[in-house]
């Protein structure tokens, strides 16, 4: 088992692998503010995505939130769209899978060097539930956190490639 990990660890650092936080940090200055736009139907769900945007800065780049005069980055974020969309069906007919799937649009704008990323990102997540019974609001908001996460996760990754290249 170590000279497996010893070989995983020479192989990854033999071929210059880096971690796309890495990357991120090249464009993601120190302070950054997160801009969250509120719908007014259902502003949980964006307290949620907010909580983990900035959850995320903190650890994965390890950066500073800030008030938007102080910042370096600022990165927008709308929700367009939140679906359920039902996967799997009992003998009876009743969704006992249901899949979860949030749309945004986001924006990382550098103040110093004058660039603006546009990016749509989108994340899912699959859940399942008891049959002939609808969703609780408890099981959406956890859906839509989760799909949310995955979103943004998925706007790290545009954005290391934006500092990759």
């Amino acid at each position: 088992m170590k000279v497996f990990l010893v070989f995983i660890f020479i192989l990854f650092s033999g071929c210059g692998y880096k971690p796309a936080a890495n990357f991120s940090k090249n464009i993601i200055l120190e302070n950054v503010f997160v801009d969250v736009k509120i719908d007014l139907v259902d502003p949980e769900n964006l307290v949620i995505v907010k909580d983990s945007l900035n959850e995320m800065i903190v650890h994965k780049f390890n950066r500073t939130v800030t008030t938007k005069e102080l910042a370096d980055t600022i990165i927008y974020l709308k929700l367009k769209n939140v679906k359920f969309i039902p996967l799997r069906s009992n003998k009876d007919g009743y969704v006992i899978m249901t899949r979860a799937k949030v749309y945004y649009d986001s924006k990382v704008t550098l103040k110093d060097r004058n660039q603006e990323f546009n990016f749509l990102v989108d994340g899912s997540y699959d859940f399942a539930i008891e049959p002939n019974s609808i969703i609780s609001d408890t099981n959406r908001f956890i859906a839509i956190d989760k799909a949310s996460q995955k979103a943004i996760d998925k706007l790290v990754a545009l954005i290391s490639l934006k500092g990759g290249s």
